[in-house]
């Protein structure tokens, strides 16, 4: 089954989220540059599809494909008070029958340790399960990245065992939080 939805914005306190538009391929190009080296265990596709301003624009316009065939919902995380483009977030490997989905995010090396990724997050979860287009959410989150595990437990997210890639255990966890559970949480 097909998930249809338009595309629209996500307004925090401090941020904005925006659907990827080509309008920004500079400034994603730049991002992820700046971020570069964080990013290279968990977000190597990224990297390698952004390696100039021409490859990004054509990563975007993949985005914008993949958000039109409900195969992912890709946002560009905007800082509202300077209009600065200080992240990225993903809700991708989306299971329609079983009503579930994966996220993945990142923000800029500079804008961290505010809070701001757990202001995405929560609004973004508030967003999806209030429309009743998921049920649960997971995250992969690699073992070395502290402040994601931390963020995830803070949020409310469960350990729910590490990733086995092609009968090997990875770096990586995953946790999940369901629909119910986060509604608890209020």
């Amino acid at each position: 089954m097909l998930l249809k939805f338009p595309k629209h914005s996500i307004e925090t306190t401090h941020l904005l989220l925006l659907p990827y538009d080509v309008k920004y391929a500079a400034d994603l190009f730049y991002l992820i540059q700046k971020n570069k080296t964080r990013l290279t265990d968990d977000f190597p596709n990224v990297l390698k599809m952004t390696e100039n301003i021409a490859a990004s624009k054509e990563y975007i316009q993949q985005k914008i494909f993949d958000w039109n065939k409900g195969k992912s919902f890709c946002f560009l995380i905007f800082e509202k008070t300077n209009n600065i483009l200080i992240g990225h977030f993903n809700i991708k490997n989306i299971d329609t029958k079983n009503k579930q989905a994966e996220f993945s995010y990142f923000i800029d090396i500079d804008f961290g340790q505010r809070g701001w990724m757990t202001e995405t997050l929560i609004a973004v979860l508030h967003k999806y399960f209030a429309l009743n287009l998921f049920q649960r959410i997971h995250l992969r989150i690699d073992k070395k990245n502290q402040a994601s595990l931390r963020l995830a437990e803070k949020i409310g997210f469960k350990y729910e065992g590490a990733y086995l890639v092609f009968n090997q255990l990875t770096d990586a966890d995953r946790y999940g939080i369901s629909k119910e559970d986060f509604e608890q949480l209020g």
